[in-house]
């Protein structure tokens, strides 16, 4: 919201996503999906795929590139899409290698000791979108504040 030069107050968040339910929307100017979206006890849990990958790492070896060609085709085909945050390190790791000849970093900087970048990713029809590599939302990782100012330091 702050992004789109909007109020973030719990009146408005709830707004967004309860009654105009615009967030995740393919109108809208964001892309929501999860990166790897199987659901575990932990992050470094294969539990209970045991019977299908031994490791969280053969998991992300047979489904990262899989997940990644979706995404990409997503964003290409929602020419809205402008942003993509990104919270796990490893993740966007990913994200990095699978763009690696049309990414660059745009910015870095710290907002209370909190390390974030700004990429950019240039597509082969000129288009470009930018991903914000930022901590984890919740559980005392990044505030509300943290949020904000990240969006500030991507309008400017």
């Amino acid at each position: 919201m702050e992004f789109e030069g909007r109020d973030v107050t719990v009146e408005n968040i709830n707004h967004y996503i309860f009654y105009a339910k615009q967030l995740g929307r393919e109108s809208s100017n964001h892309f929501l999906g999860e990166m790897m979206p199987l659901p575990k006890p932990s992050k470094k849990s294969i539990k209970p795929y045991e019977s299908i990958w031994s490791s969280v790492d053969d998991y992300y070896d047979e489904a990262a590139n899989n997940r990644l060609s979706l995404i990409r085709k997503t964003i290409i085909e929602n020419q809205n899409v402008k942003l993509i945050v990104s919270y796990d390190r490893t993740l966007t790791e990913m994200m990095l290698n699978y763009f690696s000849s049309t990414i660059e970093i745009v910015s870095t900087w710290n907002f209370k000791h909190k390390q974030y970048t700004l990429y950019k990713i240039t597509f082969s029809n000129e288009r470009s979108i930018l991903i914000l590599s930022t901590l984890f939302f919740g559980n005392g990782r990044i505030s509300y504040k943290g949020i904000r100012n990240a969006a500030r330091c991507i309008i400017n």
